[in-house]
C-alpha cells in the first residue's frame, strides 16, 4: 500500500470516529432535554435547560440486552425557589392550561 492510501486510511478512520463521537453527544443532549427539559425533579426543582454535558463515560453492554448503557455527567439550569419567597411579575394571558406570564 502506497503512503497516499495510508494517509486516506487515517483520514477516514479519523472521520469515522469523530462522526460517531458527535453522533453521541448529539444523542445525549436530545435525551436529556426529552427526559428533564420542563419537568420539577423532586429535592432539585423545575429544570429549565441544559447547560452542558461534562462527560459521556465508556458504554457498557449488560448480557441479554442489545442496548449500551453509559454514566454521562451533565449539568442544567434550575429554577428552585426558596421556602417563603415571594416572586412578583405581571400575568399576560390565563387558559385551561395555566397562567402565561
Amino acid at each position: 500500500m502506497s503512503v497516499n492510501h495510508q494517509v486516506v486510511l487515517v483520514v477516514l478512520t479519523l472521520l469515522c470516529i469523530l462522526s460517531f463521537i458527535l453522533y453521541r453527544t448529539a444523542f445525549f443532549v436530545r435525551y436529556c432535554l426529552s427526559l428533564f427539559l420542563s419537568q420539577v425533579v423532586h429535592k432539585v426543582g423545575l429544570c429549565i435547560a441544559l447547560w452542558d454535558i461534562q462527560q459521556i463515560e465508556d458504554a457498557y453492554i449488560f448480557p441479554g440486552d442489545g442496548s449500551h448503557h453509559s454514566v454521562v455527567h451533565f449539568r442544567y439550569v434550575v429554577f428552585r425557589p426558596f421556602m417563603d419567597e415571594i416572586l412578583t411579575g405581571k400575568i399576560k394571558g390565563c387558559s385551561k392550561e395555566g397562567v402565561h406570564g
